[in-house]
């Protein structure tokens, strides 16, 4: 996902997942370090990056659901607007 914003300066970049770091304002800091560890948990990456001119990019990866591949059954990429939902044996991703 990426945005035109204003983006991360370098040293923002940097530390933009820890715990309690936050860039805006009143900010928490808990949102990207509670995504970083539900994706980790996951045996997925998270990652952020400059979005040159202006902005930033965030991607993550994550493996396909075990049970998916153990059972054979092939997932089917479900469109939803800009949304991808995963579906295989009634099980949703």
């Amino acid at each position: 996902m990426g945005d035109s914003g204003p983006g991360l300066a370098a040293p923002a970049l940097e530390r933009v997942f820890e715990a309690f770091y936050s860039t805006k304002l009143g900010g928490l800091g808990l949102g990207l370090s509670i995504c970083r560890s539900i994706i980790e948990a996951h045996n997925g990456r998270l990652w952020a990056s400059p979005n040159v001119p202006c902005g930033a990019i965030f991607g993550f990866i994550a493996p396909t659901h075990p049970a998916a591949i153990v059972s054979g059954v092939p997932l089917r990429d479900l469109r939803h607007g800009r949304h991808r939902v995963w579906q295989a044996a009634d099980q949703w991703w």
